[in-house]
């Protein structure tokens, strides 16, 4: 499980939500003293189980921070956003299900056009969303 978390970690060496994200999951999932004395097969099932519930408190948390981020969204606001981040997504998502009125620009994100992703995803939610070029942040600011 290290070698694949290493390898993840590696997919993407600018990500620091990855790296920081990869560095608690590893340090949530071998928590355990109990992993020394088990054999392989039930020391593979606990760190399968933890892992899963690390995904759920993970889960729960951008949930959260959706709900308590709601008070900083007003109708009429616009929201720059650079790159693509799950959290983020959340916050958006939970207001526009709330139906708050704002709307988006979202740099495009390059070279991975990570921007472009979150975009598409709040068009999806029916948000309006204005896809920039990331130089050209200054002329719609």
């Amino acid at each position: 499980m290290v070698n694949r978390v290493c390898a993840f970690q590696s997919w993407d060496t600018t990500s620091i939500s990855l790296t920081a994200g990869c560095d608690l999951f590893m340090r949530y999932v071998t928590r355990t003293s109990a992993l020394e004395y088990e054999d392989f097969n039930s020391a593979k099932s606990r760190l399968i189980e933890r892992a899963e519930k690390f995904g759920e408190i993970s889960c729960k948390a951008r949930r959260i921070i959706a709900m308590l981020s709601q008070d900083f969204i007003v109708d009429g606001c616009t929201i720059l956003v650079h790159g693509f981040s799950r959290v983020v997504l959340e916050v958006l998502k939970t207001a526009a299900q709330n139906k708050k009125l704002f709307r988006v620009f979202c740099t495009e994100g390059r070279p991975d056009r990570t921007g472009l992703r979150l975009s598409n995803e709040l068009a999806k939610l029916d948000v309006p969303v204005k896809l920039l070029i990331d130089s050209a942040v200054a002329y719609y600011g």
